[in-house]
């Protein structure tokens, strides 16, 4: 049964995406999917931040394949050196305060990295299922600037004005042409 869900595409990215918003949102301030570049100095699959100014990055993985590609990424260095309190100070600034992986059961490695938390993803018969099943650890204390909140509303605001065009676009080229 299983098989034939994953087989039909029901853990595709987007889908753990939604799911995850539902799981996430709740107590945030911002919850703001596929950040790219704006404020990190890589891409990740969604960016929350508390009330209190902490930043959760979620990296969702589809595959075991997909998660060892992650861990050859430069990212993960930066972040085993904030674990070990081994970064200077001023690249703190840019980086999530906690790091989780988002991933199905059959994705999942026997190990994920010591700061990284893992919630599981499941599906059964009320559609997809989030499981917290490691807690991250705290990178550092730093609180995001009210400079790298707007950088990150403003990839937002990108977004979805690019959505918004292109939707745009299509709906005139048919109007135009009927």
């Amino acid at each position: 049964m299983l098989k034939d869900k994953c087989k039909k595409g029901m853990f595709d990215e987007a889908r753990i995406q939604l799911s995850l918003f539902g799981w996430v949102e709740k107590g945030k301030f911002l919850v703001i999917p596929n950040v790219s570049w704006s404020w990190f100095h890589w891409e990740t699959d969604l960016v929350a931040i508390t009330k209190a100014g902490y930043v959760h990055e979620y990296e969702i993985k589809i595959s075991h394949a997909d998660f060892k590609n992650d861990f050859k990424k430069p990212k993960h260095y930066s972040l085993k050196d904030a674990y070990n309190k081994q970064i200077h100070e001023n690249r703190l600034r840019r980086m999530p305060n906690y790091f989780w992986y988002v991933a199905p059961i059959k994705a999942i490695p026997l190990c994920v990295p010591e700061y990284a938390g893992l919630v599981e993803v499941a599906y059964d018969r009320y559609g997809l299922r989030l499981f917290m099943i490691k807690k991250p650890s705290l990178l550092h204390h730093n609180k995001i600037s009210d400079e790298g909140i707007k950088g990150l509303m403003r990839s937002l605001m990108f977004k979805y004005w690019k959505i918004a065009r292109d939707r745009d676009y299509w709906k005139i080229q048919k109007d135009l042409f009927k």
